[in-house]
């Protein structure tokens, strides 16, 4: 089993996100809520089952935690706040 480690996530700009502020998480760590390979979080975006963020000029995908968590209740896994 994996050992948990504390999420950190990235606040974004306020005048890059339509000017409101909002946690976003990196592929890695997406990956580790849901106990899969980060591959894997990347082919859920490719294939529409997860939507990703992507800040400008930046090629990396962010996630938003409404996202993560539809995606949970989708899958019957509990929210980010349930699981604390």
């Amino acid at each position: 089993m994996r050992q948990k480690k504390s999420l950190s996530c990235w606040t974004g700009e306020e005048s890059l996100l339509g000017g409101k502020s909002m946690k976003l998480y990196r592929v890695g760590e997406v990956a580790e809520m849901f106990d899969v390979h980060p591959n894997t979080i990347r082919k859920w975006v490719k294939t529409g089952i997860l939507r990703s963020v992507k800040l400008p000029g930046s090629r990396y995908n962010r996630f938003t935690v409404e996202e993560i968590n539809r995606l949970r209740r989708e899958m019957s896994l509990p929210t980010l706040e349930e699981a604390k």
